[in-house]
């Protein structure tokens, strides 16, 4: 059997992967190199060594096709190399075989190509260029060659290193292994350095930086922050004089490292540069440009390795070899920078350039490379070394993200046209384009809230971005909230029946009702929530959509005016007769709508809206929950409940209460996560049918205030809507009689700013509105899911692990792992994912925001999508106004699986937020001391006794009903801590709702007070 030489193995075994891969390859080979080789391999076909056919231009055409008419008349696709020695794609077009040529696969390759491929790895690139200069003439030459390259360095060292895969000895020199005990002499460390010359072109004259290069480079600020002065230190002193090699002992542990960052810095540099777009710059880029694509292959699989086993070395690997590549640190470019981040000056490049990005308002441009940063092939986690290695960084780019998809968004909606032809229309354009925007505004001020920290980079140029992105989103809302205005004095304010609140329960929840066919099926839970805006109930819907066997859908309706929670939530109840309204009314001038009558009895509140409810549903009671009891009941109370009745009405203030204390950013995601948990214990207890809606949606302001204008004293208007006893018109308002609005039995003007600005009250605080008429506060969801069987319920139980690990950058760390504790019954597919999320279970205020994860898991928001079995890493941060310690829970927000929450037993610092600084001219007010209302030489008044059980609550009610004003900072100090004082500011409108006087809250030098006000 004929025998091939090293080159000629080489190349045989590309040629036999050409002709598996394509069938049929031609073989151009103008110099007659391989003439001798084609003759071998024929032989080897006729002993059978070879599973292709094998044929070749021997001067008659004819012979040449005659051979491969034999070939061809095989039934199976011919597997055929056609060797054509002297020919080129010019000339093989004057031959027979050019049919075949054109549906086959052409093959050349030259001769000092085939050496330096074949050789690579196995032969210094100096020895391999010094032997291809000599432009040898046979290809048994160049076996010849290698084979006593090969051969000349025995079994020695060279060999034993060359024959290791470079992990392995990377790995040995940085734990003493067998390897470094050989390493005794000047001469054994030459043979070890030409062994990787070999096996990963390394050059000869590649070093460390020498000390003088680093402190060069440290003193012109060239290295930048980004490699400390301890790393510095070290580089200084890691250079191994040539002399210290001559000792006769093995190799210290200096010497061993100074051998690995020789190995391993190439190894990063030859990453780099074939990762890069465009041509290397500098001498060491160049060089690394040259090496062959298969230890390219070499150095990237080293570099990963490290990146993934030895994070702390890469760093300082790659923090020092920067110093040989000032050239390209220099010329660097976000755009020809490639996938990978092997050093950090790339990362920071990208950086830098998705913030120029935002500035200049090319917003596609930023989202691309915040995605490139965040996630790949679907994970959370990201690609880039950098930000694994630091959370905060991880920060900077999640809001760059999230900046960039409002500008897109923004970009995209573009301006409503005021020449749409109906209100539906328009109301088509925002659920198709402009709820996007409004989504990704909510979303962006969210994230802000939590991660806009000084602690982060870039914090300044983000800040100023953030910034004009806010005003960006005012213009827009203004334009559209004016085209609005526009489209409904020209179509009415009042849509068609289809679009109308107050036709819903009889459109919406009755047919759901009458459908069914028994009595489970005809049990239907009607959610109430209050200010669930449009675009979070997208959010919500695009979690349940794909929910089995069930059919869900999302549709809108436009709110009745004014768009206030009086008017909404009663109009939700069915009060509608012959299309319209009886709204009772305060007073003309500058009153407001109490509710609405059905029949013989006004609907204004819960307990009444349930009785107009109950009125229409026949078969069945009616019964109410607070979205509240519905969480937090146990599993067999609730079911009960949801057994006695055929209607359950489930009313939620969550979202308005926290939105008037502008606390609503910390609120939204956690409402949401309550509506899906209630919805799916609600189907565990037997409801198939659901209708979820709400009265109005908002204006969200937070840090761009809108403009104020006045109309007529402070006490007249609210803030965005006014009712006149007369029709007037006034610059920047829109108006529309009550009648035209549907509303019988009332008299009177309703007048709206036309765009987002606002009525001037005397209040500051306008972060959340509502009450006009702009398509945030309008666009009401009607989101129905209607489920054909009944739940099974999970039969796997879960449990929760978690335990405190190293924070970094200010987050804090936990290690949690979802293990499977019990299978009740047989399931036909396990949970590879649960629904986790955090939570203070002693301040549930507090806000937490989750950074960043690590391994498995992913973060969707306050979500975590946790894998089963698999422990990962969450970093976190606690926000408060004090500083303090506390513990915190992780839980399953979605009620979905059967999952026991865990609290570590170790607690964590909350991050204090900074108080705005008081004015010179403002005077602090004293502590104040003890009220003469609950002094002892007098008696508590009733309604103080009643008002809580909490004796300094009862201090405080009776300080305002004394002094008629505290501050909050009086507040914390009465109740004894700033969280006491933020559980107040979500308690304070049940509890004056107890007392002889109204509380209402201003801001005042951004100063928060509580003012008495005569009910």
């Amino acid at each position: 059997m004929s025998t091939l030489g090293p080159i000629s193995t080489a190349l045989e075994a590309e040629l036999r992967q050409r002709v598996q891969q394509n069938g049929i390859v031609i073989w151009l080979d103008r110099d007659g190199h391989y003439s001798p080789l084609v003759d071998q391999l024929q032989a080897l076909r006729a002993e059978g060594a070879l599973p292709y056919a094998v044929h070749g231009f021997r001067g008659s055409h004819l012979a040449l096709m005659l051979d491969l008419d034999a070939v061809a008349a095989g039934s199976d696709p011919p597997r055929l190399l056609i060797h054509l020695p002297g020919f080129t794609e010019d000339t093989v077009t004057q031959t027979p075989v050019l049919g075949l040529y054109r549906s086959g696969t052409r093959f050349r390759k030259a001769l000092g190509t085939l050496i330096r491929e074949a050789a690579a790895g196995q032969v210094p690139g100096e020895a391999i260029e010094a032997f291809v200069a000599t432009e040898p003439d046979t290809l048994a030459m160049a076996d010849a060659w290698l084979q006593a390259q090969l051969q000349a360095d025995g079994g020695g060292l060279y060999e034993q290193v060359r024959s290791t895969p470079v992990v392995e000895v990377v790995e040995q020199l940085l734990s003493d292994g067998p390897l470094c005990r050989q390493l005794t002499s000047a001469d054994a460390r030459d043979q070890f350095l030409r062994a990787m010359e070999a096996t990963l072109g390394l050059p000869r004259n590649w070093h460390r930086p020498a000390p003088q290069e680093i402190a060069e480079s440290s003193d012109s600020g060239d290295l930048g922050d980004a490699i400390s002065n301890a790393v510095m230190s070290a580089l200084a002193q890691a250079n191994v004089s040539q002399a210290m090699w001559e000792s006769g002992r093995p190799a210290t542990r200096q010497q061993r490292d100074d051998l690995a960052f020789i190995l391993t810095s190439w190894a990063l540099v030859v990453e780099y540069v074939h990762d890069l777009k465009r041509a290397p710059k500098g001498a060491a880029a160049e060089a690394a440009k040259t090496v062959p694509a298969r230890l390219v292959s070499t150095c990237r699989e080293l570099a990963s390795h490290l990146r993934a086993r030895h994070t702390a070395i890469y760093q300082r690997t790659a923090d020092e070899a920067e110093l040989l590549l000032s050239e390209e640190r220099q010329l660097a470019r976000a755009e020809d920078l490639g996938r990978i981040d092997t050093f950090r000056f790339e990362e920071s490049t990208v950086l830098e350039a998705a913030l120029d990005a935002l500035q200049q308002r090319q917003f596609r441009n930023a989202a691309q490379w915040a995605a490139q940063r965040l996630s790949s092939d679907g994970k959370q986690q990201s690609d880039s070394f950098w930000l694994q290695q630091d959370p905060a960084r991880h920060e900077t780019w999640q809001l760059i993200s999230a900046a960039a998809r409002l500008g897109e968004a923004i970009h995209h909606a573009g301006d409503l046209s005021r020449n749409l032809p109906s209100l539906q229309q328009a109301v088509d354009r925002y659920v198709e384009r402009g709820a996007a925007v409004d989504q990704a505004h909510r979303l962006l001020e969210q994230r802000r809230l939590t991660a806009l920290a000084p602690q982060i980079p870039a914090f300044e140029r983000l800040l100023v971005e953030l910034d004009g992105l806010r005003q960006l989103w005012r213009q827009w809302a203004d334009g559209w909230a004016v085209a609005f205005n526009a489209l409904c004095k020209e179509h009415g304010f009042l849509p068609e029946a289809g679009l109308q609140q107050r036709q819903l329960f009889h459109e919406e929840v009755e047919p759901l009702l009458r459908q069914a066919q028994n009595r489970e099926s005809q049990r239907c839970a009607v959610f109430l929530v209050d200010a669930l805006r449009y675009e979070m109930a997208i959010e919500l819907f695009q979690q349940l959509q794909d929910t089995p066997a069930s059919t869900v859908q999302l549709k809108a309706r436009l709110a009745e005016l004014p768009t206030v929670t009086e008017v909404g939530m009663n109009v939700l109840a069915p009060v509608v007769s012959q299309g319209r309204l009886s709204p009772s009314l305060s007073s003309s001038d500058g009153g407001s709508i109490q509710g609405f009558r059905a029949g013989e009895f006004l609907v204004n509140n819960p307990d009444t809206r349930l009785r107009a409810m109950q009125a229409r549903t026949a078969g069945g009671p009616c019964l109410k929950l607070s979205l509240e009891e519905v969480t937090s009941l146990k599993a067999d109370t609730l079911k009960k409940k949801v057994d006695q009745a055929r209607l359950l009405m489930v009313h939620s203030r969550e979202i308005d209460s926290a939105g008037e204390k502008g606390v609503g950013l910390d609120v939204f995601d956690r409402v949401l996560q309550s509506l899906r948990a209630a919805w799916q214990r609600l189907r565990t207890a037997g409801v198939r049918n659901f209708v979820i809606t709400s009265d109005h949606g908002f204006l969200l302001n937070e840090g761009a205030p809108p403009a104020v204008r006045r109309h007529g004293n402070k006490n007249t208007p609210s803030r965005r809507h006014v009712f006149r006893p007369h029709a007037a018109n006034h610059d920047g308002e829109v108006r529309v009689a009550l009648a035209d609005l549907g509303y019988q039995g009332v008299e009177g003007q309703l007048m709206m700013p036309e765009d987002t600005a606002v009525f001037d009250t005397g209040k500051h605080d306008m972060r959340f509105v509502h009450g006009g008429n702009s398509l945030q506060e309008r666009l009401i969801p009607v989101l129905t899911l209607q489920h054909r069987v009944a739940t099974g319920g999970s039969s796997q139980q879960f449990q929760i692990e978690a335990q405190q690990r190293q924070g970094v950058a200010g987050l804090h760390c936990l290690e949690i792992q979802v293990k499977t504790v019990e299978q009740l019954a047989l399931a036909f597919g396990s949970r590879n994912r649960i629904e986790l999320s955090l939570k203070c279970p002693d301040d549930p205020d507090l806000q937490v925001e989750l950074a960043q994860a690590r391994g498995a898991a992913q973060l969707n928001g306050s979500v975590i999508q946790a894998p089963v079995g698999e422990a990962f890493e969450l970093f976190f941060r606690l926000s408060g106004s004090s500083q303090e310690k506390v513990r915190v829970e992780v839980f399953h927000p979605s009620g979905t699986d059967q999952v026991a929450p865990c609290i570590p037993e170790c607690r964590f610092l909350v991050t204090a937020l900074s108080t705005a600084p008081q004015r010179p001219s403002e005077v602090a007010t004293p502590a104040p001391q003890p009220a003469p209302a609950t002094s002892p030489d007098s008696p508590i008044p009733q309604w103080l006794q009643d008002l809580s059980e909490d004796g300094k609550i009862r201090q405080l009610f009776a300080h305002l009903a004394d002094h008629g004003a505290i501050t909050e900072p009086e507040v914390a100090a009465m109740l004894g801590s700033p969280r006491a004082a933020r559980r107040f500011a979500l308690q304070v409108d049940a509890l004056a709702s107890r007392a002889p006087f109204s509380v209402r809250i201003v801001v005042v030098g951004e100063v928060k007070r509580y003012v008495k006000e005569q009910s």
